[in-house]
């Protein structure tokens, strides 16, 4: 199995979202799936740190030829 670091920010996010109270109190009031709205949001939370990620790299590579 190849995890890619998108995966790995979104397990780390997984991590943190899961002990949450308040994303469970929110699951319930809302009659959610839990666990598939906590897989939805650390994969969000995932899409914006490799976007962060790619832009920060540009941004290192840019100014480094400069």
């Amino acid at each position: 199995m190849n995890i890619a670091l998108m995966d790995y920010f979104a397990g780390k996010a997984m991590q943190s979202l899961l002990s949450d109270e308040t994303i469970k109190k929110v699951a319930e009031e809302e009659d959610a799936d839990f666990p598939s709205m906590v897989a939805a949001m650390s994969y969000d939370i995932a899409i914006c740190m490799m976007a962060e990620r790619k832009h920060l790299m540009e941004k290192v590579n840019r100014d480094s030829i400069q």
